[in-house]
């Protein structure tokens, strides 16, 4: 979790950020196209570095997020989804056998973390616990 010098760094970057949004937008309003803002290279930086500090909390969030090991079972292999509902978008197509890494258990669905980073929800009757762990 972030420490308190973290979470006031946050908050200043946010701030920041707003304010040149704000600036932004006015400039806009009083006629200044997007292109001729010499804010937006600021603000690309400063979303930029953000974004950066983000990927951080989260990547040390999910170090410390406790995680199972399962397989996919299905014999046809599984596929993951953006929601745990049959009519939400295929992120991926997991192979039977391939590893999962299990965040949550929602009941008749699992999230799982694809390699990408992103979350995604397999049926829970399509995976299985990993023998060798």
């Amino acid at each position: 979790m972030p420490r308190c010098n973290e979470a006031v760094e946050f908050g200043l970057m946010m701030n920041q950020i707003l304010g040149d949004f704000v600036a932004l937008f006015l400039q806009r309003y009083n006629g200044l196209a997007d292109e001729d803002n010499p804010l937006n290279p600021q603000i690309e930086t400063e979303l930029n570095r953000f974004a950066f500090k983000m990927e951080a909390v989260v990547s040390a969030l999910d170090r410390n997020r406790t995680a199972l090991d399962y397989t996919v079972s299905g014999d046809s292999g599984a596929n993951i989804r953006a929601c745990p509902r049959t009519d939400c978008e295929i992120l991926a197509v997991f192979d039977k056998g391939q590893a999962l890494r299990i965040l949550d258990d929602s009941g008749q669905w699992y999230e799982v973390r694809l390699n990408n980073g992103e979350t995604g929800f397999i049926a829970g009757f399509l995976a299985s616990p990993d023998p060798s762990s």
